[in-house]
């Protein structure tokens, strides 16, 4: 008895010393010890917490973190937190990751950085975004300048809901692109969830006999301002087929007819947008229209593409990584597409407007319409008014419209290929980033 009034005496001078964090370790560490003196170490915690502005579950996770086995090495605080994660007590693993980072040596922090990955990846996949944001908070603590870490606590943020805050952090990510290449070149998380596109959409089948004349009037046709991507002559160019660019320079590529415009709003890729979204506005003269992005070069035989297209109103690829809008939204921002805050903007509006998760997405980089479709017709222009006030990226806007307007295109099978390499055309990279285009982002 006389150890432990002592043992309290000590935790109290703390306590007059305003050491409260130490007194409480104390306290709590004699609530386990000293059950017979249970209900006083109890008034004394509680005043630790009101001092410290803490909650009751912090103090049930310090218990935790004062009870377990104490490790030394990487390796041995490595296997404690694989095997807490294993039981599926999630909280205990990232306390010995967190140990991780405090007894790491310089010879091991490439094979931490592999398995801190591959655990923040489980985590994601069990959404437990508390415990990614505590645990990247300690990770970019440690290493400020690691994308995947900045990536990883923005993210999770968002998912909690935490908007101003995740703006903060995104905006920080932002800027850290702008400021250096050895960060875009960096590893990120990859986020991939296109699986429920195959239940959302009506799969178009191709028959690969049709390969006739067409008769009624079609054109292909791209839009492209300043030097994002390099238009490419295809590589089959067909009499029936008008082959158009709608550009404000003209540009002299075999093949391709250059319609001469101005930009929209000195921003190259607003100016895109608006002639790829309304092409029953800027090309009447059309019955259907298939647009592609710039940077897709045309492979195949286009006649037979069109043969089994002909009559058909709306035709597209289902987007081959995602079918989310909210993923959508977060790869954007993680891949540099947009400066964050409209993109917040645009997932809180989501969210408001109760857009389910998984409602199918297209890869808006080819579509097939007809421009006497009147429904179709709509739904691209309220497309183009979302997308100007919203921020120039356009599959969000497109996915949340087809979702509340309940219009949606057809979609070509998987067997086909998808949007990045299939019979007709493969997607080449871009030649510059949206960070390097003036006025792009915003």
């Amino acid at each position: 008895m006389i150890e432990n009034k002592v043992l309290l005496k000590n935790a109290n001078e703390l306590f007059r010393q305003k050491n409260y964090q130490e007194a409480l370790n104390i306290y709590i560490e004699a609530s386990n010890d000293k059950p017979e003196l249970k209900n006083i170490i109890d008034f004394n915690i509680e005043l630790c917490i009101k001092k410290l502005g803490l909650s009751k579950k912090s103090i049930y996770e310090l218990k935790n973190h004062i009870n377990l086995k104490k490790c030394s090495t990487y390796n041995e605080c490595k296997k404690l937190a694989i095997a807490y994660r294993k039981k599926i007590e999630y909280n205990k693993a990232v306390i010995y990751w967190m140990e991780c980072i405090k007894v790491i040596k310089e010879n091991e922090i490439q094979d931490f950085f592999v398995d801190i990955k591959n655990n923040l990846e489980y985590f994601m996949q069990q959404n437990e975004f508390k415990l990614i944001y505590k645990l990247t908070k300690a990770l970019i603590n440690k290493w400020p300048n690691n994308k995947l870490f900045i990536q990883l606590q923005a993210i999770s943020l968002i998912q909690l809901e935490k908007y101003k805050e995740a703006e903060v952090v995104w905006q920080f990510y932002w800027n850290k692109a702008i400021d250096s290449n050895d960060f875009v070149r960096q590893t990120n998380l990859k986020l991939q969830n296109s699986y429920f596109n195959d239940s959302i959409f009506q799969e178009y089948t191709l028959d690969h006999q049709k390969n006739y004349k067409i008769k009624q009037k079609v054109c292909v046709y791209t839009a492209l301002f300043g030097d994002y991507d390099k238009l490419q002559t295809p590589v089959m160019v067909d009499d029936n087929i008008d082959y158009i660019c709608f550009s404000n320079t003209n540009r002299d590529i075999p093949g391709w007819k250059t319609i001469l415009v101005d930009s929209y709003e000195n921003n190259p890729i607003l100016s895109n947008r608006k002639y790829k979204i309304l092409p029953h506005i800027y090309l009447t003269n059309y019955d259907y229209s298939m647009y592609i992005d710039a940077n897709i070069y045309l492979t195949g035989n286009l006649n037979k593409l069109i043969s089994n297209l002909i009559l058909e109103d709306f035709v597209a690829w289902k987007h081959p990584e995602r079918s989310d809008i909210y993923s959508e939204l977060l790869a954007i921002m993680s891949n540099f597409r947009h400066e964050p805050k409209k993109m917040i903007g645009q997932y809180k509006y989501f969210k408001k407007a109760k857009v389910p998760k998984n409602s199918g997405m297209i890869e808006a980089c080819f579509i097939w319409r007809s421009h006497k479709n009147s429904s179709v017709s709509k739904l691209m222009n309220s497309w183009w008014e979302f997308v100007k006030e919203n921020g120039n990226r356009d599959q969000p806007g497109l996915t949340y419209l087809m979702w509340k307007n309940d219009i949606r295109p057809k979609v070509f099978s998987s067997k086909y290929g998808n949007t990045r390499k299939n019979d007709f055309f493969v997607k080449l990279e871009h030649q510059q980033s949206p960070l390097s285009q003036k006025n792009a982002t915003k």
